[in-house]
């Protein structure tokens, strides 16, 4: 038994990464993986309505004409936002830097600019359907969730300080 005022367990350590930390650059993981899948849809569903288009080019729909049209290149972009995402965890799990924060808090900003244009294409698209409204509206909130939660997590408190605090 040591004695009265040492630790038994050794020196002390310096305190370890924040919780807020590590559940930013979860949340970013996550999102990534959901981002990807949802990357692949808006391919599939895009790619069908090419193929629609070149069967019947008089009979398609407006709205096929134009998912047709930029669906590879929204893929393109949200298969990037996924990349940026899992650079910025990966950067907040290794490294203690500005960089590593601007990186992840950047990546979880454009997962919500690309929220708010979906919601809005989708609104433009689908928004005659009256009974689509509500649904519009739970799947913009569904993917703007976890990078409000990241942002939060990252933007304020241990955080952010982990990243912005002098190290020494």
């Amino acid at each position: 038994m040591p004695p009265y005022g040492q630790l038994p367990f050794g020196p002390l350590r310096p305190p370890g990464r924040p919780g807020q930390v590590v559940g930013a650059a979860v949340l970013a993981f996550v999102q990534g993986a959901l981002v990807l899948i949802a990357s692949f849809y808006v391919w599939f569903f895009a790619s069908i309505a090419g193929i629609a288009i070149e069967e019947n080019p008089t009979g398609a729909p407006t709205q096929a004409y134009e998912l047709a049209e930029m669906g590879t290149t929204l893929t393109i972009v949200q298969v990037l936002s996924v990349v940026l995402l899992v650079v910025g965890g990966i950067l907040a799990l290794t490294r203690r830097v500005r960089l590593s924060w601007l990186v992840l808090v950047g990546a979880h900003a454009v997962q919500l600019l690309l929220t708010v244009y979906w919601a809005v294409r989708l609104q433009e698209i689908l928004g005659r359907v009256e009974e689509l409204g509500g649904v519009l509206a739970v799947f913009a909130l569904f993917f703007a969730a976890f990078p409000l939660v990241a942002l939060g997590l990252a933007l304020f408190g241990p955080g952010r300080r982990w990243f912005t605090a002098p190290q020494g």
